[in-house]
């Protein structure tokens, strides 16, 4: 099998470094392929390549869906995060650049495969996930195209791209591009280096790529859905895991963005997930790769500064006396990244300036119950949703049944049954902290500060965070009370479809945002505007 998947790659990356060195841009057919032999050799096998090195450092196999799950996740870091560390030491890029890159990760894995065999103990075999094979093939072909069905309907509903932030991203890294130039460190900078692999590294024209492919990264979600799946033996249980990614409108929409919050969302998720597999597996690996996705994924975009922080205050606290023993190495390490990496801490820089931004309005506070009818944002324009019935239909969007209907029943089990309470509190270690504390803080930005304290800062997009969380939550809650009704579980899996429906509704609507006059004069302008320049 090692030898087979050495073999493979190495086809892959000749064939990616033939289709680069012969002109494809007259065959359609022939430009297609040499885009996905790329993309192939220069994303997907990186996270591969990075995956095997892991198994051989931890001296354990991962199961299949550790192993996909791992290898995505790789793959949406380590590729960006070489070609930007590379832009900061060079201070430019070049096309073949990521095919490079891959070349190097490929060899440093088939030197730690076959010379460092013997240093190595061997690995145990690879045990299977389910104890019906066949089952679990066919829920994930199933799953697959349900969700590529559920893609297709979202980036195909209209032609223009779906807000505006995307045209800004576009039209910036057109401009960077052509000048081999990345965003900087300080700015979202996995980012610019993950449309540069796409764009330039791949021959996928700018429109393409932010209209069809970056939505479609939502089918990413599959690995880390099934990962908390795999656990739970009912078909109706799994079902309504493996849909946990619609546990709201709002978050289905997000996740389909052409946009780095889009990214972010999915870290999140796929945080949350790697924390679940880890209070279940009882394997720390996962719980610090789902710090360490946190940390990275505020490279994609700031917001997760602030879980990796909740993330990083409560595993201090849960080894603090491993850490009391590396006291000094820390100390050490600790202070040589701050004057040899400082724009490392960039995310968390940024976490600091809006606390230090909002301090007047925490001593000067003053509270807003009309929130969210009324009420005024942190650039001082108005906002509100105007009447009881639209502030209604906001909550249903934004929360949606199911994370209601999970709330409600875990708050109701708190003050009724004492058993229950046991039960709960019993699951309450570190992974549960750290998803809480973040559920928490987000929660205080979608409700509590714009009420009590008078701050609205981007209270609807905290409800998206909020939502991607409550698969590890309703995993929790699925596992911890075993003998729940059918019943429920029937009415998660109604919830995760009314929201389903909602979000498809939505983005349906959208296509009369944007009227056939204005396509039209955008298309003229594009076409006129290179020829005045």
């Amino acid at each position: 099998m090692k030898r087979f998947l050495i073999a493979n790659s190495t086809l892959l990356l000749i064939s990616a470094l033939g289709f680069w060195t012969i002109e494809t841009d007259s065959f359609f057919v022939l430009r297609v392929a040499s885009s996905i032999a790329i993309l192939v050799s220069t994303f997907i096998l990186p996270g591969v390549y990075g995956t095997l090195i892991l198994e051989r450092l931890r001296k354990k196999r991962f199961s299949f869906f550790e192993y996909a799950t791992v290898s995505i996740l790789l793959s949406l870091c380590l590729p960006p995060l070489l070609l930007s560390i590379e832009y900061r030491l060079f201070g430019s890029v070049f096309p073949t650049l990521p095919l490079i890159n891959s070349f190097l990760l490929f060899g440093g894995a088939a030197l730690l495969l076959f010379f460092g065999e013997k240093q190595l103990p061997p690995l145990p075999d690879r045990t299977p996930i389910f104890p019906n094979e066949k089952r679990s093939v066919i829920e994930l072909v199933l799953s697959f195209l349900f969700f590529v069905g559920i893609a297709l309907l979202f980036t195909t509903a209209y032609f223009p791209l779906p807000d505006l932030d995307p045209y800004y991203w576009l039209m910036k890294f057109e401009k960077l591009f052509v000048n081999g130039a990345l965003l900087p460190l300080s700015y979202r900078p996995l980012f610019s280096s993950l449309v540069y692999i796409f764009t330039v590294g791949a021959h996928i024209d700018f429109y393409s790529f932010f209209k069809y492919l970056l939505p479609s990264f939502f089918l990413l979600l599959l690995a880390p859905t099934f990962l908390i799946a795999q656990t739970f033996r009912r078909l109706d249980e799994r079902a309504v895991l493996i849909l946990s990614p619609f546990s709201s409108g709002i978050s289905i929409i997000f996740l389909m963005l052409p946009i780095p919050q889009a990214l972010a969302s999915l870290f999140l998720f796929s945080s949350s997930a790697l924390l679940f597999h880890s209070l279940r597996s009882k394997d720390p690996f996962f719980f610090f790769a789902g710090g360490l996705l946190l940390f990275f994924g505020s490279f994609y975009h700031e917001s997760l500064a602030l879980p990796f922080t909740l993330w990083g205050f409560f595993t201090a606290l849960s080894f603090r006396k491993e850490l009391l023993l590396l006291s000094e190495r820390i100390l050490s390490s600790f202070l040589l990244l701050l004057l040899l990496a400082p724009r490392v801490l960039s995310p968390l820089s940024f976490l600091v300036e809006r606390l230090g931004a909002f301090l007047p309005a925490f001593l000067h506070f003053h509270p807003n119950f009309q929130f969210p009818l009324s009420y005024v944002n942190v650039d001082g324009a108005q906002m509100g949703w105007g009447t009881w019935t639209e502030m209604l239909l906001y909550y249903a969007f934004y929360v949606g049944p199911v994370l209601s209907l999970l709330l409600g029943l875990i708050t109701v089990s708190l003050f009724r049954k004492r058993q229950t309470r046991h039960t709960l509190w019993a699951a309450l270690p570190k992974e549960t902290l750290v998803v809480g504390s973040i559920f928490l803080a987000f929660f205080s930005i979608a409700e509590i500060l714009p009420r009590i304290v008078g701050i609205a800062y981007l209270p609807d997009r905290a409800w998206v965070f909020c939502a991607l969380l409550s698969p590890f939550f309703l995993a929790i809650f699925l596992h911890s009370f075993r003998r729940i009704s059918k019943i429920l579980t029937s009415l998660f899996l109604v919830g995760l479809l009314i929201n389903l429906g909602a979000a498809i509704f939505i983005n349906e609507k959208k296509q009369y945002v944007i009227t056939e006059a204005e396509l039209r004069s955008a298309e003229w302008i594009r076409k006129i505007f290179p020829k005045i320049v």
